[in-house]
């Protein structure tokens, strides 16, 4: 049985993990933000990432594996300096506290396809390897720092591994995030003059893949996706939906009256969409979504209808 320290632990996929982590775990300690915990997570202990008390309890604690979550998008709770910092800082007390650890130590990144940055000059594919676009939002570059500190922090570590998980963008029913929100539209409201290429990942998908890289801990980066890409107007069309093509403006005030505002990232996503590659995935790191990209998508439309 492992010591299993969990970041970002009041997420949605942080909850999910409580019960089969804890399963895994001889001690399970789940951390977040004090500024995000309510009386409903109990079990959550408050802790700033980048306080140095924090550093303290968890070389003290001694874990097997540390699962980082806390690279999630809270500008809105948050407000977009703290929430930088959260993720930023956060990322660099946390590694650094790790990298003072004598034991054995496994450690799992949660990141983001947002690191690749959206932009019309990108290649059709990202490889983990392939070289990041110039059009970074700000929370792809926070998400980009966050793990040049985790690797160069474990690179001075020969008994640290090191699982970086750069997820696709995560949708479902349970979820309730802006871009789940925004395929339960009616209407889906698009950018006039463009039909990006989608690639998602099923809600559940992601905390399989967590706990699935927990029980095996191969070592690397991985481009984590459901099988399937999609055009967003095809999409729409298979869905039983409109789009309405929309001017940048008119678009995100149309997003905002249907109570669907999407940060920047999400909306350069649906303008010039993303694909990765997802051979390591399946063939390194071992794992296969259960749920396609189409199957995704159904999901939400069950949960709306």
């Amino acid at each position: 049985m492992s010591r299993i320290v969990v970041t970002g632990a009041t997420s949605w996929t942080g909850r999910q993990l409580a019960v089969p982590l804890g399963e895994r775990a001889s001690d399970l300690l789940l951390v977040d933000s004090p500024a995000v915990i309510s009386d409903k997570h109990s079990d959550v202990v408050a802790g700033d990432l980048d306080d140095a008390s924090f550093a303290r309890q968890l070389i003290d604690y001694k874990p097997d594996v540390v699962v980082h979550l806390q690279a999630i998008d809270r500008r809105r709770v948050l407000g977009s300096d703290r929430a930088r910092e959260a993720t930023v800082i956060g990322a660099q007390g946390v590694f650094g506290a790790i990298s003072r650890m004598r034991h054995d130590v496994a450690v799992i990144v949660k990141s983001d396809v947002s690191v690749y940055g959206a932009g019309p000059r990108n290649p059709s594919v990202f490889l983990e390897s392939t070289t990041p676009g110039a059009r970074k939002s700000s929370y792809g570059r926070d998400l980009a720092s966050a793990e040049r500190y985790a690797t160069e922090a474990l690179a001075k570590r020969e008994n640290a591994s090191l699982s970086i998980l750069r997820f696709a963008k995560i949708v479902g029913p349970e979820v309730n995030n802006p871009l789940s929100r925004y395929f339960s539209l009616p209407v889906l409201p698009t950018r006039i003059g463009y039909d990006p290429r989608i690639q998602l990942l099923h809600e559940q998908d992601a905390v399989d893949v967590i706990v699935h890289t927990v029980d095996r801990r191969i070592p690397g980066t991985f481009n984590i996706a459901s099988a399937g890409v999609q055009y967003l107007g095809r999409i729409a069309r298979r869905t039983k939906r409109y789009s309405q093509p929309l001017p940048e403006r008119i678009l995100k005030q149309a997003l905002k009256r249907a109570g669907t505002p999407l940060p920047s990232h999400l909306l350069a996503y649906l303008t010039y969409g993303l694909v990765m590659d997802t051979s390591a995935m399946r063939n390194v790191l071992g794992f296969e979504p259960s749920r396609t990209l189409e199957e995704a998508l159904a999901s939400i439309a069950e949960r709306a209808n």
